[in-house]
């Protein structure tokens, strides 16, 4: 089945496309149902909301969502993607709108870079984050340094593109430096990663 991303999601969900297989959020719903109710959960990276939606979708849970994208042209040719224009991330942030309408009393909406919303969001207020912004190991290591306190204690802590370079060096760096136990990291569909804090 082919799938173009562009098409609003409700209209993917009238014929048949929806949920699209490869969403990197679909591993984390089990272990977010398990942490209760008003439940309060940031994605950095939203792109086109297909993610912010699944969680949305599959979550009733979910008290607020906050959504962080900045929406600004950014090289992806390091992970083997390609530069990314301004009229392009218009594109998407026309299309990410569209698809979290529906949503909108639940999300906030933060368009900003991950290191400008650092102050948006307060230390210890969220019960899960999730990771999925560029993806290069000086960006990574500095999204896990900033928001890592962002999370309760209990909470997740998770994000995408397990495999690649740049997270699996931040991984490297991180996780000793927090002491976190290699044995509890866990990898679920579509290259997810997560632990309990």
């Amino acid at each position: 089945m082919s799938y173009d991303l562009f098409m609003p999601i409700e209209e993917m969900k009238a014929v048949g496309k929806w949920p699209i297989p490869w969403t990197s959020a679909m591993g984390l719903v089990p272990e977010i149902k398990k942490l209760g109710d008003d439940i309060v959960g940031c994605e950095i990276g939203t792109n086109l909301g297909i993610n912010v939606v699944y969680f949305l979708d599959h979550l009733p849970n979910i008290k607020t969502l906050y959504a962080v994208d900045p929406y600004s042209p950014y090289d992806d040719r390091i992970t083997g993607g390609e530069f990314v224009t301004q009229e392009l991330q218009d594109r998407i942030k026309s299309t990410f709108l569209n698809n979290i309408e529906k949503y909108k009393e639940r999300i906030v909406f933060i368009h900003k870079t991950s290191d400008d919303a650092l102050n948006d969001i307060p230390d210890h207020s969220l019960d899960y984050i999730f990771i999925d912004g560029d993806h290069n190991y000086d960006a990574v290591i500095k999204d896990f340094r900033n928001y890592y306190n962002k999370v309760k204690i209990g909470g997740i802590f998770a994000g995408h593109d397990a495999f690649s370079h740049g997270v699996q060096r931040a991984l490297s760096i991180f996780v000793p430096e927090m002491n976190v136990d290699p044995q509890k990291i866990r990898v679920c569909d579509h290259q997810t990663f997560y632990w309990i804090r």
